[in-house]
């Protein structure tokens, strides 16, 4: 028998591929955020299979792909009676593979990252008027027939922030464009047959959009969000550190304390933590802050996000060349990858979000996520060790979020200069403080 993902031969009774953290025995059928659970009675649902640690793993560079013909999504995400995300009249997926389609600020080196977009119809679009639709890479808007056909001359603008936005394409009672930018978009069309000219207004949002998929104890998962680019471009613009790096230099982040604060909630880490709740329910029938759905959440992030050294990702920015730069969860969300930190203050805010008490671990040379458990059942290991802390009477465990492999909560083999690094715990690592387990005390939103 041998692994469908990588090739290499595995036994029947495997559920992983030791190689490449294939799941061999999928029991899970996942379409868009539905999920039909077919139990599988050799499955216990904990993980106890040896783990065999890998270091980080680096996604070799590849090449752009072709266009994604548009997809149709219309969803309503409701997170709560408090908070509910905008509801979409049409909401229009495309993609823009290879092209530089950002917020209107230079995105480094992430401008030339695979992104997606959705458009998102504001107002003015409804069955007598027009409809808005994705060709590619481009904005389609198109009048009904019944104001098309009635109007010799149509003129159509289009503008973002005042400003008029060309080139466009008219052809009578259709409009095509391809937007530059994530942003809000309004379109008039100015009708006339020679006489009192009539005016439709329309305005629809170009949001990011990002399409999630994983396995985990045998089953597929998958879903799908768009936010508003502006919800990544405030983190990303933050100034509260001038240099998001560790340091006791001015404007730097001056401790280990400190960086707790970049576990930050906005309404899109919302709606992940929603989503993956909604999904765990449905496979596993309820869903409370225990071990499992910790496991879960971790193996989302450690199989949608991509490790990357900041010196790679951030390869314009000379300040960054040599240091590390502290991106906030949505910076990370944004770009799809990062290196210890950043992954590690997104699963913080998803768990923080999901109910957890969580913290932030630094060792030599590493960071790492950590969950409260009051309960905890360590998994097999064939090599490392089960890293955990007690900060203020309750019991913290590490989560190692840059494999490319689902790894459960606690283990860890990680090692520097020849020992584990439950070793450092708790050893001076100079002025801005001590390794180890730092709780963060309330996420700022």
């Amino acid at each position: 028998m041998f692994c469908p993902e990588c090739g290499r031969e595995v036994s029947a009774e495997d559920s992983f591929c030791v190689n490449c953290g294939c799941y061999i025995r999928p029991s899970l059928l996942q379409t868009g955020t539905s999920v039909t659970y077919t139990p599988d009675e050799q499955q216990t649902g904990t993980y106890t299979d040896p783990y065999v640690y890998q270091e980080p793993y680096v996604e070799p560079k590849r090449s752009k792909g072709p266009a994604v013909a548009m997809v149709l999504v219309v969803a309503i995400i409701i997170i709560s009676a408090a908070l509910v995300l905008p509801m979409v009249q049409t909401s229009i997926h495309g993609s823009l593979y290879g092209k530089s389609f950002n917020s209107g600020v230079s995105l480094g080196g992430m401008a030339n990252a695979d992104q997606e977009f959705c458009l998102t119809a504001v107002s003015g679009f409804d069955a007598s008027t027009a409809t808005l639709t994705a060709s590619g890479e481009d904005a389609v808007i198109t009048l009904a027939e019944s104001i098309s056909q009635t109007y010799t001359t149509i003129d159509w603008n289009v503008k973002r922030d005042g400003d008029s936005v060309t080139p466009i394409t008219q052809n009578g009672g259709t409009m095509t464009f391809c937007p530059q930018y994530y942003d809000t978009y309004t379109v008039t069309a100015t009708c006339s047959d020679g006489g009192t000219p009539v005016v439709y207004n329309f305005e629809f949002r170009v949001d990011v959009y990002h399409t999630y998929g994983w396995k985990f104890d045998g089953g597929k998962f998958s879903f799908s969000i768009s936010y508003d680019a502006d919800e990544y471009l405030t983190q990303k613009n933050d100034t509260t550190y001038h240099h998001r790096t560790v340091a006791t230099t001015y404007g730097c982040i001056p401790n280990w304390t400190s960086t707790t604060k970049f576990v930050v909630i906005t309404p899109t880490i919302v709606a992940i933590e929603s989503y993956l709740k909604d999904l765990y329910t449905k496979a596993y029938g309820s869903c409370t802050t225990d071990q499992r759905y910790a496991d879960f959440i971790l193996s989302f992030i450690q199989l949608n996000f991509t490790y990357e050294l900041d010196e790679d990702q951030y390869s314009e920015n000379t300040h960054y060349k040599d240091q590390d730069y502290y991106a906030y969860p949505m910076e990370t969300v944004y770009s799809g990858k990062g290196d210890c930190e950043d992954t590690t203050f997104l699963a913080d805010a998803i768990y923080k979000q999901a109910g957890y008490k969580t913290a932030v671990v630094i060792i030599p040379g590493h960071a790492m996520a950590a969950v409260a458990l009051d309960n905890y059942t360590a998994p097999e290991l064939s090599s490392g060790e089960i890293l955990k802390a007690v900060v203020d009477g309750v019991t913290y465990y590490a989560c190692e979020t840059t494999v490319n492999e689902y790894q459960p909560v606690g283990a860890s083999a990680g090692t520097y200069s020849g020992e584990y690094y439950s070793h450092y715990i708790g050893r001076y690592s100079g002025t801005i403080g001590y390794y180890g387990f730092y709780q963060v005390e309330e996420a700022a939103t």
